[in-house]
C-alpha cells in the first residue's frame, strides 16, 4: 500500500510543478502508471521510445515485445488482406488452427515475415460457440494449465501454438475450467500487433 500511494503522490507532485524526471523499473505497471513517455532499454541500448501508451501497445520488434511482457511473440507470415483485415499464418502449425486476423493499421505485403503479438489479458475464453460478436479470432483450444495469480488466473492453453489467458477466478468456476478442458480462445484483430521478422 505505501508503494502504491507514493507512486501517485509523486507523479503528482511531479505533474504539478512541471518537473521532468526518470525512472529506472522493470515493473511494466509502475512503467505505465508513472510514464508520459517510455524508454525500453535491451543491453544497453534504448530499443524504443514514445508515449507510453505506444510503446506498450505497438512494440517495435519482438524483443521490445518480450521485455514489455507480452506473452504470446508468435513467428508468422502474412497470408493477406481485405476489407482493413489482415489474414496472418502462425508458421509451424496447420493453416486451419494458425490463421489470425489483424486489423490494418498500415499496409503488409502478403508474404512478409512477421511476428504476431497477443498479450494475456487481450485473450477470452468461451465454452460455447459464439453468435454474432465483433471478435474476429476464435481459436480451438485445450487447457494445458491454470496457474493462481493473485485475484486472477492464467490459463495456459494449447491452440497449435501456446497462448496464455488472464481470467477472474469467477470466471473460471462459472465456466467450470480445469485442465485438459476444450474451449474456445477469442482475440479481437485490433488487439493483436504485427512487429517485422527479419
Amino acid at each position: 500500500p505505501a508503494r502504491l500511494r507514493l507512486r501517485r503522490d509523486v507523479r503528482a507532485l511531479l505533474q504539478t510543478t512541471g518537473t521532468a524526471a526518470i525512472l529506472v523499473t522493470h515493473d511494466r505497471t509502475e512503467a505505465m502508471a508513472m510514464s508520459d513517455i517510455a524508454a525500453v532499454v535491451i543491453g544497453g541500448r534504448v530499443r524504443q521510445i514514445g508515449p507510453v501508451s505506444d510503446v506498450f501497445s505497438r512494440p517495435a520488434d519482438a524483443e521490445v515485445a518480450a521485455s514489455l511482457g507480452i506473452e504470446a511473440v508468435l513467428p508468422a507470415h502474412v497470408v493477406g488482406s481485405s476489407g482493413g483485415v489482415i489474414e496472418v499464418s502462425v508458421d509451424d502449425v496447420s493453416v486451419d488452427e494458425a490463421m489470425l486476423h489483424v486489423a490494418e493499421r498500415e499496409p503488409i505485403a502478403p508474404g512478409a515475415r512477421v511476428y504476431a503479438c497477443i498479450r494475456a489479458e487481450d485473450v477470452t475464453l468461451e465454452t460455447r460457440s459464439p453468435g454474432q460478436v465483433s471478435t474476429r479470432n476464435h481459436l480451438a483450444a485445450r487447457i494445458v494449465s491454470i496457474a493462481s495469480e493473485g485475484p486472477i488466473d492464467r490459463v495456459t492453453l494449447d491452440c497449435g501454438f501456446a497462448l496464455d489467458a488472464l481470467i477472474t477466478r469467477r470466471s473460471r468456476d462459472e465456466l467450470n475450467l480445469a485442465p485438459g478442458a476444450q474451449v474456445t480462445a477469442a482475440i479481437k484483430a485490433t488487439s493483436v500487433h504485427l512487429v517485422p521478422r527479419f
